[in-house]
């Protein structure tokens, strides 16, 4: 009695199918993709019957539909084109303006240095205006003391007369000294009051670029993304049309592949590629080979003893369990 050999041959044989039925799949995937391409290429050339006719005009929809899809898609593209380029432009025109605007800000900076160092020059001096013209007074005053004492002195010496004539001229002079600082004082308030008055005007000319470019970078912004979004909805029916293209393609394959098993079966080779008919017989024979080579497998598999592959089996699935058993001690010693 043979104990190892049926199970042996019984599981060559399990083995055997499964890569047989993989085998079978995939052939079955090359077959649809050959009579869907003999569909394809030989649908207009031949009559059929009623069920295949509405086949092909299922094709002919399909096809409509695909060519307005892809007009549709071509016409948002083209709209999507002009309006990204009228978004560029709208963004050059932006940044153009956004950099006249700079141009004019430091225009009007470069001026406030040298208008501070003026105005700061000015106002160190004017205080002393306010200093020496009571001094003059004192001064005066004390000249026209001094003159009035030398005047009540009954002999006056050369010496005198001298000291006499220069307070006399001093107290002449003093009044016009101050008629000069007040002119002085005067000339320096207004030039002063100039410069700040130019720095003023240009603190409102800068305030109001300020004004200007945030005004304009507001109405930018709410334009670009206005734009931005008609770009994007734009966008999402081109890839709506594209999606709808692709889903009608993948739609013709069934139809196709409908027209091409019909032409198949009747032996119509499309006229220009005849030899997408011998691939869909080639394709048909391989598959036809696997399913006999399954068939065969399970007739063998139907013709063993029943009761020694039952032994045979339970044996080999015996040791197969001593051996993990085995390897696991080693496993875990290790």
């Amino acid at each position: 009695m043979e104990y190892f050999a049926p199970g042996l041959r019984e599981l060559s044989r399990i083995l055997g199918r499964q890569w047989l039925r993989l085998r079978l799949l995939a052939q079955r995937r090359r077959l649809a993709a050959s009579e869907t391409t003999l569909g394809l290429l030989g649908w207009e050339q031949a009559e059929f019957d009623t069920a295949t006719q509405a086949q092909v005009r299922r094709i002919i929809d399909f096809e409509r539909q695909q060519t307005q899809a892809m007009n549709e898609s071509a016409a948002v593209g083209q709209s999507l084109r002009a309006l990204a380029a009228e978004c560029d432009a709208s963004r050059k025109q932006h940044e153009a303006a956004c950099a006249g605007i700079d141009e004019q800000r430091r225009q009007i900076l470069s001026k406030h240095p040298q208008i501070e160092h003026q105005l700061a020059a000015k106002r160190r001096i004017e205080p002393t205006f306010q200093k020496k013209i009571p001094q003059l007074d004192r001064e005066l005053r004390e000249v026209q003391r001094l003159h009035s004492q030398l005047l009540i002195t009954e002999r006056q010496t050369p010496q005198m007369k001298a000291e006499l004539l220069r307070l006399r001229e001093r107290a002449v002079a003093i009044p016009n000294e101050k008629n000069d600082l007040r002119m002085l004082h005067l000339r320096a308030v207004t030039e002063i009051r100039a410069l700040e008055m130019q720095l003023e005007r240009e603190r409102e000319a800068l305030d109001a670029l300020e004004k200007v470019e945030r005004e304009h970078k507001e109405k930018f912004k709410t334009a670009d993304d206005a734009c931005a979004e008609k770009l994007r909805q734009l966008e999402r029916q081109r890839a709506a049309f594209e999606k709808r293209f692709k889903s009608l393609e993948g739609d013709k394959a069934n139809p196709y592949r409908e027209v091409g098993r019909v032409l198949a079966d009747s032996n119509v080779a499309p006229v220009n590629q005849p030899h997408a008919l011998d691939e869909v017989r080639k394709r048909r024979f391989a598959i036809q080979e696997t399913e006999y080579a399954v068939a065969a497998s399970a007739a063998a598999s139907a013709r063993e003893d029943r009761v020694q592959l039952r032994r045979s089996l339970l044996l080999w699935l015996g040791i197969g369990a001593s051996v993990v058993a085995l390897l696991t001690v080693i496993a875990s010693r290790s």
